[in-house]
């Protein structure tokens, strides 16, 4: 690296390689950076044999192939049992869908947790699905029973 000092400015050059030196090191620092995955608590609402339908709270939306775990509440130690784990299948308006891989012990009211490394913002989402909504009902324009008179009296 040189550096050349003209009418008081600081100018200085690097080899070629080192820009994209520069560059891949930054590359590295944000693609090492691990994304920060976050848990998605609700309940099963619904079963139909190794498909639940889940309710939640939560702020956040999964995504179609984030991890669920089904538990269940052991009140005389205060502990969760795992029950069943499986990947979220469909997701529509609030309601989470899942395939887990045991269909024996499913019920009603279990609870679920689901890992979102990228979770959706659930405003947002239901906004956009309840805008696609109202597009898909086309509804027909009626016309005016009364139109203004065309006649000029």
């Amino acid at each position: 690296m040189s550096v050349k000092v003209h009418m008081g400015n600081i100018y200085g050059s690097m080899p070629a390689f080192a820009g994209s030196l520069y560059f891949v090191s930054i590359v590295q620092i944000f693609c090492s950076v691990p994304a920060t995955a976050i848990e998605i608590n609700g309940l099963v609402h619904d079963t139909h044999g190794d498909s639940i339908v889940i309710v939640s709270s939560s702020e956040y939306l999964p995504n179609v192939g984030d991890k669920v775990e089904v538990s269940a509440q052991i009140s005389e130690i205060d502990d969760l049992a795992h029950i069943a784990s499986g990947k979220v299948d469909a997701i529509q308006g609030e309601l989470i869908f899942a395939k887990v891989d045991r269909s024996d012990a499913l019920e009603y009211g279990l609870i679920v947790s689901i890992t979102s490394e990228n979770p959706r913002n659930k405003a947002e989402v239901l906004n956009a699905y309840h805008e696609k909504l109202f597009e898909d009902l086309k509804i027909p324009e009626v016309p005016d029973p009364y139109p203004p008179s065309t006649n000029a009296e």
